[in-house]
C-alpha cells in the first residue's frame, strides 16, 4: 500500500506543482523518490506529530496542499487538539496519512497497534476519512483525498497487502462502495484490509450452502448510506479496528435508524491487546481471521433457520 501511495504522490505533484509532502521522521525507503524529484517540497519536521500538523497547516494556509505522512498509531491520535483546531475547524485541505492501521504493527505491542484512528479521525468535524484495502484502492482514494476542499484522513498498511481489486478503480467517488456483491442470508460490510478476509470467508461459506453478499467501502466517513439501507437481511460488520466509534459504530448507526436490528459486529472489543504477536495471530485472538468470521456468521445463519 505504501508504495502505491508514494508513486501516486509522486504522479500528482508532477500535474499540481502546490502538492507537498510532509514527515515526522518516518517513511526512510519510502519517501526518498519523492524526495529526490522535489526537494524543494519535502519536510522532515522531527518525532514530532503535532508539529507535524502546524507545518501542515501552515502550508495549507498559504495555498499549497500538504500530505503529512506519519505512523497510525501517532497520527491523528498524538495531534489530535492540532488536527482538530488548526485543520479540522479552519477546513484546511490537509491529507493526513497514518501508516500501519489496525494490527499492521502487532509484534510492536499496544503502543503501536492502530486500532482507534478511524474513531478519533471521524469525530472531527469536515474530515473525510478513507481506510482502502489495496494498492489500487490507495492510490484512487489518494487522488480523491487531494482533490478535497476540505481535510482528510487516510489510514494505509504497509506493503505485501493482497489483491483484492484485479484492476485500477475506474470513476471512484468518494463516499461510494467500491465493491458489492449480493448474498440472500447475509451481507458483510467491510472497509480497509478486512475487505480480503471476508471474501475469503464467503467462498468457504459458499461451500457449506451459505449465501453472502459483500460491500466493501474504502471510505468510513462518509458511508454509502444507500448500501446499508437496503439490506434487511442479517448484517455482518467486520473492521480491523475497535468496535468502539469507527466504521463499525457508523454503520451500526444507519442499521437501525432504517429498522434492521439484526447486527453482528466483528472486530476489536473494548481492550488492549494483552501481548505482542503476529498480525494474523491477534486477528485469530480477536475472531476476524477467515476461520473467526466463517464460524461467527455460520452460527448466526444456523440460529436463524
Amino acid at each position: 500500500m505504501r508504495a502505491s501511495f508514494i508513486k501516486t504522490i509522486i504522479e500528482s505533484a508532477r500535474v499540481d506543482s502546490r502538492i507537498v509532502l510532509c514527515t515526522a521522521e518516518v517513511g526512510f525507503s519510502l519517501i526518498e523518490p519523492f524526495q529526490d524529484e522535489f526537494p524543494d517540497r519535502y519536510y522532515n519536521v522531527g518525532i514530532a506529530e503535532q508539529n507535524l500538523v502546524g507545518v501542515s497547516a501552515g502550508l495549507a494556509l498559504r495555498g499549497l496542499r500538504p500530505v503529512a505522512l506519519s505512523m497510525a498509531s501517532f497520527l491523528p491520535g498524538r495531534a489530535f487538539e492540532q488536527v482538530k483546531v488548526l485543520i479540522g475547524i479552519q477546513k484546511l485541505p490537509v491529507v493526513l496519512v497514518g501508516a500501519g492501521t489496525g494490527l499492521t504493527y502487532g509484534g510492536h505491542g499496544p503502543t503501536h497497534h492502530a486500532i482507534e484512528d478511524l474513531a478519533i479521525a471521524s469525530a472531527i468535524p469536515n474530515m473525510t476519512v478513507f481506510c482502502p484495502c489495496d494498492a489500487h484502492e490507495v492510490s484512487a482514494v489518494t487522488v480523491a483525498a487531494l482533490e478535497l476542499d476540505g481535510p482528510s484522513y487516510l489510514a494505509i498498511g504497509r506493503n505485501g497487502e493482497p489483491k483484492f481489486h484485479e484492476n485500477k478503480l475506474q470513476d471512484f467517488l468518494v463516499g461510494q462502495a467500491s465493491f458489492s456483491s449480493l448474498g440472500s442470508d447475509a451481507i458483510i460490510f467491510t472497509t480497509g484490509i478486512m475487505a480480503i478476509v471476508a471474501r475469503q470467508a464467503i467462498e468457504i461459506l459458499k461451500e457449506e450452502g451459505f449465501s453472502v453478499g459483500l460491500v466493501h467501502s474504502p471510505t468510513v466517513k462518509p458511508l454509502d448510506i444507500s448500501k446499508i439501507v437496503l439490506e434487511k437481511k442479517a448484517i455482518f460488520i467486520l473492521d480491523e479496528h475497535t468496535t468502539m466509534g469507527g466504521f463499525c459504530d457508523a454503520v451500526t448507526r444507519v442499521a437501525v435508524a432504517s429498522g434492521n436490528g439484526d447486527i453482528h459486529v466483528l472486530g476489536i472489543p473494548d481492550v488492549f491487546a494483552d501481548t505482542a504477536a503476529s498480525r494474523e495471530s491477534l486477528q485469530k485472538n480477536y475472531g476476524i481471521d477467515v476461520n473467526g468470521v466463517v464460524k461467527t456468521v455460520k452460527s448466526v445463519l444456523l440460529k436463524k433457520k
